[in-house]
Parts: C-alpha cells; sequence; structure tokens
C-alpha cells in the first residue's frame, strides 16, 4: 500500500509541475520531527511545501520517518534536505562530495528499504561550515574576500567533485528520486563568462548537472549585512530574471531571512542582524520574484515564522505585488563587482 502511495505522489508531483502553479515552501532546519508535525495543520492551511532538514544523525530514525508519513498523508509536498555533520561540512559542496555521496545513497537505501513517501532530495550547495564563517568574518572587506576566494581555487578538485554530484543525480534518477540544488545567486554571475571559476572559488559546482531544479539563496537580509545596506526587493527581481534566464521553468527562488521574535536575538547567524521581524519585507520579496517569472520561491526557516503570533501573515500571498520593482542604486553595482572578481580570481 505504501509502495503505491508513492507512486501516486510521483505522478501527482508531476502533474502538479505540468500545471506549473506557485509553490511557497518553508525550510525547517532545527526543529525536532514532533515539532514539525504538530505544524502540519499550519502547513495545510497555508498550502506550504516542506523543505525538511535531515540532520546526519537523524537518518535511519524512526521519528523522521513519521514525520515524513505524517506530512505526506495530510497532502503536503515533501522533500529532504540532507546534511552533514559540522566537522564534515555541514552542507555538500566540493571538498565533502564523497561523504555526501555516501550519505544520499544511505539515506536512498533508507527510504526504499521502509517505504518512505519521499521522493525528493536537496543538495544544499554550500561553502563548508568553517569557510562560511572566515567569509562572515571578512564581510565588507573586499581585499580580503578576493584573498580567500584566489586561495580556495583548486580546478582539479572542482572537476572531480562535479563528476561525483553527476554520479549522484544520475542514480538518484535511476532510482526514482528527483534532485534540487539549492545554492549562491553568484552562479548566476560566474554563467555569463562561460567558466566555472566563481564556483570553484565558493567550492560549489551546480553548472553541467542534470539537477530537476536549481534554487538561488538571494537574502536580502544576508546582502544588507554582509555587503553594504540599501538593498531592496530588486535585488530579488534582479537574480530571478537571470535565473529564469538560464534555468528556465527549474528555478526558484529563496527569500529571508526571518529572525526569531526576541530582542536582540539572531545575530550568531549571518543576516539575522537585520533579518525580518516583520512579514512585509518578505512579502515584498516574494512578489519580486513572482513578477520576474519564479513560479516557486521558498523561505528560510519555518522554526522562527511559527514563533510569531500570527505566522499565516508572513505567507499570505493573496495580496501580493507583482509589480517588478524599481532598481535600487546597489544590486546592479554589486553584480558588476562580482563580474569583476569573476576575472580577478582566473
Amino acid at each position: 500500500m505504501r509502495k503505491l502511495l508513492i507512486v501516486l505522489i510521483v505522478f501527482l508531483s508531476c502533474a502538479d509541475e505540468n500545471k506549473v502553479t506557485f509553490k511557497i515552501a518553508m525550510w525547517s532546519e532545527f526543529l525536532p520531527p514532533q515539532s514539525v508535525i504538530a505544524e502540519i495543520p499550519f502547513l495545510k492551511e497555508n498550502n506550504l511545501a516542506l523543505y525538511q532538514a535531515v540532520h546526519h544523525d537523524m537518518l535511519g530514525k524512526d521519528e523522521m520517518k513519521q514525520l515524513f508519513i505524517s506530512a505526506t498523508d495530510a497532502g503536503i509536498e515533501t522533500r529532504a534536505w540532507l546534511l552533514l555533520d559540522y566537522p564534515g561540512g555541514y552542507w555538500p559542496n566540493e571538498e565533502n562530495a564523497e561523504k555526501f555521496y555516501s550519505q544520499a545513497v544511505a539515506f536512498m537505501d533508507w527510504v526504499e528499504a521502509e517505504d518512505i513517501p519521499v521522493r525528493w532530495i536537496i543538495v544544499d550547495m554550500e561553502m563548508s561550515w568553517q569557510k562560511t564563517q572566515v567569509l562572515s568574518e571578512a564581510k565588507g572587506d573586499f581585499t580580503k574576500i578576493l584573498e580567500l576566494l584566489k586561495s580556495n581555487m583548486n580546478m582539479e578538485r572542482f572537476n572531480s567533485a562535479k563528476k561525483k554530484y553527476i554520479e549522484l543525480v544520475k542514480i538518484a534518477h535511476s532510482r526514482g528520486f528527483r534532485v534540487l540544488c539549492v545554492t549562491y545567486p553568484q552562479v548566476l554571475d560566474d554563467i555569463a563568462d562561460g567558466d566555472d571559476s566563481i564556483q570553484d572559488a565558493l567550492d560549489i559546482p551546480v553548472t553541467g548537472i542534470d539537477w530537476d531544479e536549481v534554487s538561488f539563496m538571494v537574502y536580502r537580509t544576508v546582502f544588507n549585512d554582509m555587503w553594504v545596506q540599501g538593498f531592496t526587493s530588486y535585488l530579488i527581481y534582479s537574480y530571478a530574471k537571470s535565473a529564469i534566464e538560464f534555468f528556465g521553468e527549474r528555478a526558484g527562488i529563496d527569500v529571508g531571512l526571518v529572525a526569531p521574535p526576541v530582542s536582540g536575538g539572531g545575530e550568531e547567524i549571518p543576516g539575522l542582524a537585520n533579518g525580518y521581524t516583520a512579514p512585509e519585507g518578505l512579502l515584498e520579496d516574494i512578489g519580486a520574484a513572482r513578477s520576474a517569472g519564479i513560479m516557486s520561491v521558498h523561505i528560510w526557516p519555518l522554526d522562527y515564522v511559527i514563533l510569531y503570533p500570527e505566522p499565516e501573515r508572513w505567507v499570505n500571498t493573496s495580496n501580493l505585488d507583482i509589480t517588478p520593482p524599481e532598481p535600487d542604486g546597489v544590486t546592479d553595482e554589486i553584480r558588476e563587482l562580482f563580474a569583476v572578481l569573476d576575472g580577478a580570481i582566473n
């Protein structure tokens, strides 16, 4: 019966994709499975998909299995966001491709053995946790950032990792799984000149791999925290247009970050010093993505949204403004700077 349900899920998912309906998903990263199960009514009532973190130590756990079953039984599209341990880099990338490959295959083995109704794997392609901390400490210092990126170049290692991710996607497809890659928007600044230099510098092999969907983390709060102040929803619009140009209907956009509703909270996480504490800015970002033609938007994180008195306000798109935003004076400049960096690190 469970196998029949899985086949039905895949069939309906394909049908939904053919309709190309607008979708909002929530990232769930740190909540324990039972807490996420308690939020299933919220997800269902607001027609939200769930992108659920599966940390390395939760693989094979009954409570994670029950979460996937409960969400699917409630009619919620659920995807598995696979994460490594912190010493292993946490996010998959160029340096830990072998380790992530093994964990992803182990996840597929578990899902098939236990008839768990999830058929999407998320590859969150980012620099390692350790390098991300170094990069965050260099925020605003373009010279230091350039030095870090140049020292990180290793095309032989990059190409080897790309082959491993190509192999992983092929295996996933052969076993009936689909794969979403979520990554930095700077990939879109790397494509135009035909090389992979920015991707290599950031340890993120993305292009040239047969991902079913590719989504870009255009977190306005992070840009305002990491680079300069003044970014508006035009930042999201600009990258969303590029995502559509290069990836078509496979493209998605991630928006945020939503800060916890506590005074002074969240500064230890890059971007949360300027994180959203009211939904208006986030909804502007969703509208900007939608105005560019994006049909799949993902919000980080469910963990904090549900702490607000009226969490449904964060995802209420009934009055969404989809008028393309005006240029903000900094987005075009920062993207031109990334193009300069692209040439400088070659």
